[in-house]
């Protein structure tokens, strides 16, 4: 398996002068498309949380995906987490702990004495920004969008986890032909018990017109897509050094 930076987090470094709003789901959609493409093969992809949500987009963007591993995408309608938004924008200008921590319990709804022993690492408060990124592109990600996408699809949801997640999970299947829908005998993100996977980033150019990311390592096997925040309840944390030969849930 393979994982890798998305834009603005670990070694996926944005242009000179960045703000959190330089970039689009679009482009990371694109960054997707020529992944698969430096494969040379259409690929499966596994997402959680808001990388199943982008995940979703680049598949129904044509991206060359062959399978959809989906564990508990968050579904927004329209309009919402404005108010999220805006919070989180006031906190980044004054102290990034107190953002990373609101993102984590106010909006992804991690419980607070959880939030609270999540290791606070030097690189995780340098990807808070790309927060404000996933409050952008969330909104509208419901499952009406995505209704009738035909790609072959595997969603599962934590069987401990929070009823909405099982909802909305249970939404997708029913919008979505090929889907199957799973449930986990556990809580928190989770990977397979025994997994080879390798990881990477992808640099980008620091000209406005030009969007494609330059890969600078070799790829194999399938793209996992994560969200921009720690990994918790077992699973790896993708630092930007992290080369693991194993992942366990």
């Amino acid at each position: 398996m393979t994982t890798y930076d998305r834009r603005g987090t670990g070694k996926s470094t944005l242009p000179p002068a960045p703000t959190p709003d330089c970039y689009t789901v679009d482009q990371e959609i694109n960054d997707i498309t020529l992944i698969a493409q430096h494969l040379g093969a259409t690929v499966d992809v596994y997402g959680f949380s808001s990388g199943a949500d982008l995940a979703l987009l680049a598949a129904q963007a044509g991206a060359p995906i062959r399978t959809l591993y989906l564990l508990e995408p968050p579904l927004f309608e329209p309009g919402t987490l404005a108010v999220e938004r805006a919070r989180m924008k006031d906190l980044l200008a004054r102290d990034r702990q107190q953002a990373r921590d609101y993102y984590l319990r106010d909006v992804v709804g991690i419980p607070a004495d959880i939030v609270g022993q999540i290791p606070t690492l030097e690189q995780h408060l340098a990807d808070v920004p790309a927060s404000l990124h996933e409050l952008t592109f969330l909104p509208g990600c419901n499952a009406q969008r995505f209704e009738g996408l035909a790609t072959p699809t595997v969603l599962m949801v934590s069987t401990h986890n929070r009823p909405r997640l099982k909802r909305w999970a249970a939404e997708l299947e029913q919008a979505l032909p090929q889907s199957t829908l799973h449930e986990l005998p556990a809580s928190g993100m989770a990977f397979p018990r025994k997994c080879s996977w390798q990881r990477s980033a992808i640099t980008l150019t620091s000209k406005p017109d030009q969007t494609q990311p330059h890969i600078h390592t070799p790829w194999t096997g399938p793209i996992l897509i994560g969200g921009p925040r720690p990994a918790i309840a077992g699973a790896p944390c993708l630092t930007p050094t992290q080369h693991s030969p194993r992942a366990t849930a």
